[in-house]
């Protein structure tokens, strides 16, 4: 880079941690804190945004999400690496934050010096993964030719509008309720549906009926 310091922005709602990122920061001669926020309401909108080489984001957030903030600030600026610092490390807070523009994703766990070693890596173009979780994007990129190479038994019409109903969210009774069916019968065709994509569950279930084009895209 030309300039000396990566200049940094924080949007992160634990106090201690905010903190505890300021301070680490404060001591790295090649690097500056331009802002440090609590929320997305608190977070700066605009022009500091722009006057960063690099943000980083909480995505359990008080009001708006960070990846609400992401999505945001990648509209604007999709040049900008903004690296998410979360103790959620699950997998699909991983792939919506990557679909919503980040270009990181650091768990807590891996302490202030993983999170200093990403920002250096951001502000020299990097992507950055947790080496905790990263085993989960081979894991899925392997589920997705596993999942395109075996058959799915076709579904009946009464199956098809079933899963969609489990891709939005229904429980069983309320699947029953709206196709005036007893909670049994719809217990029956989600255990038939889950038997024909080879799925131990729901979550494994809509993943794979997304990857089949059985379901539309999930959005970030």
């Amino acid at each position: 880079m030309d300039r000396k310091n990566i200049r940094v922005g924080i949007v992160e709602d634990n106090e201690a941690i905010r903190n505890a990122l300021e301070q680490a920061l404060g001591g790295e001669p090649d690097m500056e804190l331009v802002f440090s926020a609590p929320s997305a309401e608190d977070a700066p909108i605009g022009r500091l945004w722009r006057r960063i080489d690099v943000g980083v984001v909480d995505l359990d957030l008080p009001g708006a999400s960070g990846i609400d903030v992401i999505r945001a600030v990648y509209e604007t600026n999709p040049a900008l690496p903004l690296l998410v610092f979360t103790t959620l490390a699950e997998q699909e807070s991983l792939f919506r934050a990557l679909k919503a523009g980040a270009r990181g994703y650091i768990v807590k766990s891996d302490g202030l010096d993983g999170i200093l070693r990403a920002l250096r890596g951001a502000a020299q173009g990097e992507c950055t993964i947790s080496p905790s979780i990263a085993g989960w994007i081979i894991d899925d990129l392997q589920r997705v030719e596993r999942a395109r190479s075996k058959p799915v038994e076709r579904l009946s019409p009464r199956e098809s509008t079933v899963l969609r109903l489990l891709a939005a969210g229904k429980i069983y009774k309320e699947i029953a309720d709206e196709l005036s069916i007893s909670v049994h019968t719809a217990h029956a065709h989600i255990r038939k549906i889950y038997a024909k994509f080879h799925a131990s569950g729901r979550s494994e279930t809509l993943r794979k009926a997304r990857i089949l084009g059985h379901l539309p895209p999930e959005s970030a």
